[in-house]
């Protein structure tokens, strides 16, 4: 009896748990292929709204131009569907001054002054201090 199961049903049987792994497989790839997308797209939207920020709004300093950087980020990722924190958007924010900074060749004042007045977390002061010397 088991062996007419097996003969008959044995190959339907392999295909569905075939199928089953190879499901979820690729349901886990393609959730580390996202989480990966998207981490890129943030850093990348980071980056590109504290250039828009620091070109357009001259007139904005210190805290008032981080949030405007980090609003402006914001509605581009909410545009796109990316789910984010405050406190990512923050720190990416920051991270993409420090880039801007170092590749603008601001002054150690300038450095040192969004770095007490403006950075709020210790990951982005840590940071500026170990690339400036601040």
């Amino acid at each position: 009896m088991f062996e007419y199961f097996i003969y008959h049903y044995g190959t339907q049987i392999i295909a569905a748990i075939l199928c089953a792994i190879f499901g979820c497989l690729g349901y886990a790839i393609k959730k580390l292929a996202v989480k990966y997308i998207n981490d890129d797209t943030k850093r990348a939207i980071a980056r590109v709204a504290a250039q828009f920020v620091e070109q357009v709004w001259h007139t904005l300093h210190g805290a008032d131009k981080l949030a405007k950087a980090l609003e402006t980020a914001e509605a581009l990722l909410k545009k796109k569907g990316i789910d984010f924190d405050a406190e990512e958007m923050q720190i990416l924010i920051e991270a993409a001054y420090i880039v801007n900074a170092s590749e603008s060749g601001y002054g150690q004042q300038a450095i040192r002054t969004f770095m007490e007045h403006t950075m709020k977390t210790a990951a982005g002061i840590r940071l500026t201090k170990t690339v400036f010397g601040v």
